[in-house]
């Protein structure tokens, strides 16, 4: 059904935060035992603020062209899925970065942690289906889905503290993900004045919309260019040795 192709098309963030996790699980191990937790955790922290950066524009025009990914990749048939797959985009950075913590808690020894939180964020969904599903149908689905992944994000959070000296930054994250709702916002107006064809108007809205979100993020200084670069030559280096 149309439910079926909807989660597939939430995922394609995902492919970031899969690709990062791969990387993760041999890192993970290597910094901790040759340069301690802390350097691990710092390195950990950066990397839950630049993601959320990097990855909400990516959500941000996917929840906008939602209608478009759907008809584009399936066919007209599948775009009475744009409210589910926006309700789901709604919360696959915050699954994203789940994955990332349960990346590292294995990495670092702590598989019963990584599958507790995947257990709770399944049990979460799967009881939430039992009494929205018979109401809302694929609505109701989508909204399980996307509680279940904050759910399994900030269970994840907790165990990652538990385990390290790990200490989420939720103001920092409260902070970006509004600057991703004024991007989705800004997207959505801009789409509204043009009239261009479908590929140079998302073009353009990514370009407006990303200047707008750009200047937030550097306004309320939730990333620097310097910081950024200095996170990526650490990998590079990290993956040299």
């Amino acid at each position: 059904g149309v439910y079926s192709m909807v989660l597939p098309t939430a995922s394609i963030p995902l492919y970031f935060f899969r690709a990062v996790s791969v990387v993760l699980l041999p890192l993970g191990t290597e910094v901790r035992e040759q340069q301690g937790e802390a350097k691990l955790v710092d390195g950990i922290r950066k990397l839950h603020g630049y993601l959320f950066v990097l990855l909400f524009p990516l959500a941000g025009m996917l929840f906008i062209y939602a209608k478009h990914a759907l008809t584009l990749l399936f066919g007209p048939a599948y775009a009475a899925g744009e409210l589910p797959l926006q309700i789901i985009i709604a919360g696959v950075v915050f699954f994203g970065m789940a994955h990332v913590n349960i990346s590292v808690l294995t990495a670092i020894g702590h598989s019963r942690y990584a599958g507790q939180s995947m257990l709770y964020g399944a049990l979460v969904n799967t009881i939430l289906n039992l009494f929205l599903i018979p109401t809302l149908g694929m609505t109701g689905a989508a909204i399980a889905t996307m509680i279940s992944y904050l759910s399994m994000y900030l269970i994840s959070n907790k165990y990652f503290t538990c385990a390290t000296s790990f200490t989420p930054a939720y103001a920092r994250t409260c902070y970006v993900t509004m600057c991703g709702i004024v991007f989705t916002l800004a997207g959505y107006g801009i789409q509204s004045l043009l009239t261009l064809p479908l590929f140079v108007e998302a073009a353009v809205v990514l370009v407006c919309s990303g200047a707008l979100y750009m200047s937030l993020i550097m306004i309320f200084k939730l990333i620097t260019w310097s910081a950024l670069k200095q996170l990526i030559a650490s990998i590079r280096r990290e993956q040299t040795l």
